[in-house]
């Protein structure tokens, strides 16, 4: 700004802000302006709706151990001019073409209403109400007066023979005229105001200016600046989101308007501030201003794994990073729930089958189990959700699950109360224990706030002994005659299962005859009749008979001889027959 007369500075000034305060800004995408918490001009809202000073943003009830939850808060700034109660726009009013003389005879003996004036109507057309016992100071003999009326500070200067009746805010005056206590005189304030002379550079506010704003009934924010304008005539002091003028005239008075809205850039973001009642396991991001300068979003994250059980609940604090001491309050609310203790108590996989010969103690486990687990809530809470139970088979008693067999594994849905039991049944295909021996049998349970491994693990007090299993297909020599026609020789081949399960599958047999020794010229080697399939089914420890019927007679001395040459069994089925094995069947 380049220097002027200080009246032109004032009439500049005042253009500037009736301009300003005459033009509606545009809300953007912020809510209707409401005094919420301690700063007037700030608005914070959760899902569209604003959150009044007291109310409470609840984060809802957590495990200990359970997931962190985040909200997305909105923070507003009204835009534009922020008006104070009970003040009227800043700015030039009116001005006075007639009846000057007898106007300023009126304010030079001290009133606005003497000899004819009609300074009270002129103020009336312009709607405002200008009291006959509104105070008058002369400031410079007839050329400036101060009228205080009321709150209101008018200005009233003799311009190209003309009455200019401006508004400020407050004026300061050297007889301190509506100042309240003792304020710095003006030198002192122009001094103040000068602290540092680069206008380039905005400066922290003095004691000084403060004490005389705060004389006048305005309280300057903690960081409050001052630009300078004009060194020794004209400045910018800045309060939060409010920016005041203060212009000095050769007359020896400091106006000061409310020259708008802190519009000059964009509106800095909100920084989270730590204070000591910041509550456990809440943070909040630093917000972020939208392009629109007005509306900044933020996050706020409760995380219960570091709190304690019990209520959480306080301010997240914020305060505007400009220099401002206002401060942004949003009470918040979480309770976080002791950990669930559910365990593993006991397991129970049902009765294995044992096998029909007594002197075996061999068991094996049967391709499909049902094992019922049962899980204990030791907590003082109720559990729900899902439990995955993976059940083992273990030579040691350490549930080492590296070191074991996997058995299989299955879901099921949880929900106990605190202090009980429930037993989970859970439907397994077993994998295949390759070794006979003796196993402990273990389950590991895993879920949403299932304690630790030794409270989610449980072994078997006893052992099981299990082998894999296996068919074993042996003949069974017999001298039963077989049946002849004139044809054909039907025989019968027994087969003997000695495995733990029950044998399916096709088995090769091949026949042979024998002559008798004392017949002349008689081959000591068998002579091959054929080669068969045979379709097996035999349970275990059993043997089933198997018919074979040949298209050539044999004759009633010749010896008959059976071999298995192989057995088809399934890819998880294990085959401990011993082959060939051959056998007489006549």
């Amino acid at each position: 700004m380049n220097m002027m007369e200080p009246l032109e500075s004032r009439r500049l000034l005042s253009a500037v802000v009736a301009a300003a305060t005459t033009t509606s800004p545009s809300p953007g995408n912020a809510p209707p302006a409401q005094e919420l918490y301690q700063d007037p001009f700030i608005q914070v809202s959760y899902q569209g709706k604003i959150l009044s000073r007291d109310a409470v943003l609840g984060f809802g009830s957590f495990a200990q151990n359970g997931e962190s939850i985040t909200k997305t808060i909105s923070l507003y700034y009204t835009q534009g001019n922020p008006q104070l109660p009970n003040h009227e726009t800043d700015g030039s009013v009116l001005t006075i073409k007639s009846n000057q003389a007898k106007d300023i005879a009126s304010l030079q003996s001290g009133s606005v209403d003497q000899g004819g004036a009609d300074l009270i109507k002129q103020f009336a057309s312009e709607g405002i109400t200008l009291s006959k016992n509104a105070l008058v100071v002369t400031e410079a003999t007839g050329s400036e007066w101060l009228v205080k009326n009321g709150n209101q500070y008018y200005l009233i200067d003799v311009v190209d023979g003309n009455l200019a009746v401006t508004r400020y805010h407050f004026v300061v005056d050297p007889k301190g005229t509506g100042a309240k206590g003792n304020a710095p005189s003006i030198s002192a304030l122009i001094a103040s105001l000068d602290t540092n002379t680069n206008t380039d550079t905005n400066i922290k506010v003095t004691t000084t200016l403060r004490q005389a704003f705060a004389a006048y009934g305005v309280s300057l924010k903690k960081h409050a600046t001052i630009q300078v304008e004009n060194v020794g005539s004209f400045w910018y002091v800045s309060s939060g989101l409010l920016v005041y003028s203060v212009a000095y005239s050769s007359t020896g008075v400091l106006a000061v308007s409310i020259a708008g809205g802190n519009t000059s850039g964009v509106f800095p973001p909100l920084i989270p501030q730590n204070v000591t009642n910041n509550p456990a396991g809440f943070s909040a991001s630093i917000p972020v201003v939208n392009s629109d300068h007005v509306h900044a979003t933020f996050t706020i994250t409760f995380d219960p794994a570091d709190v304690k059980p019990g209520k959480s609940a306080g301010n997240i604090i914020f305060f505007v990073n400009d220099g401002s001491n206002d401060v942004v309050a949003v009470n918040v609310s979480a309770t976080v729930l002791p950990i669930a203790a559910v365990k593993v108590s006991r397991i129970d996989i049902g009765r294995l089958p044992k096998p029909n010969n007594p002197s075996s103690s061999t068991n094996v486990l049967p391709k499909n189990g049902l094992a019922h687990v049962q899980l204990s809530n030791t907590g003082s809470l109720m559990e729900t959700g899902s439990v995955q139970v993976d059940l083992y088979a273990s030579t040691t008693d350490s549930a080492n699950t590296a070191d074991a067999t996997f058995l299989g594994t299955g879901e099921a849905a949880l929900e106990i109360k605190s202090d009980r039991n429930k037993a989970v049944k859970v439907h397994f295909v077993y994998s295949q224990v390759t070794q006979a021996g003796q196993y402990y049998i273990f389950a590991v349970a895993t879920g949403p706030s299932l304690i630790a491994i030794s409270g989610a693990t449980y072994i078997s007090p006893i052992t099981e002994t299990i082998s894999p299993p296996e068919i074993n297909l042996s003949g069974v020599a017999t001298s039963s005659p077989s049946f002849l026609t004139h044809s054909t020789t039907q025989i019968a081949v027994p087969i003997l299962n000695s495995g733990n399960i029950t044998a399916h599958g096709i088995v090769d047999v091949s026949i042979y005859t024998l002559p008798p020794s004392s017949e002349p010229g008689a081959s000591s080697s068998p002579s091959l009749l054929g080669s068969y399939e045979l379709e097996y089914d035999i349970k275990r420890q059993r043997q089933a008979i198997r018919t074979i019927r040949i298209g050539t007679p044999v004759d009633a001395g010749w010896e008959i001889l059976a071999e298995i040459t192989a057995v088809h069994v399934p890819a998880d089925v294990i085959d401990a027959s011993t082959l060939p094995d051959t056998f007489a069947v006549r």
